[in-house]
């Protein structure tokens, strides 16, 4: 049987459709991970905005110390 005869065949469609099954799940896991990624790397974000402005904080209360002395 040649290749072209293959892919008339009823066995070549139902590997076809269960290899397209997959491909569809592994896009939707995919689109999944990337919108995991994606908030989790705002909550980073956010996380280092915050660590910034108590830094700031600490700067200004570091200066106001060294006036006490």
């Amino acid at each position: 049987m040649d290749d072209t005869s293959f892919l008339l065949t009823d066995e070549f469609i139902v590997f076809s459709l269960k290899i397209k099954s997959l491909f569809d799940h592994k896009k939707v896991k995919k689109a999944e991970l990337k919108a995991f990624y994606d908030k989790t790397q705002a909550e980073i974000k956010e996380i280092d905005l915050q660590a910034k402005s108590l830094e700031e904080e600490f700067a200004k209360w570091k200066a106001s110390q060294k006036n006490v002395e």
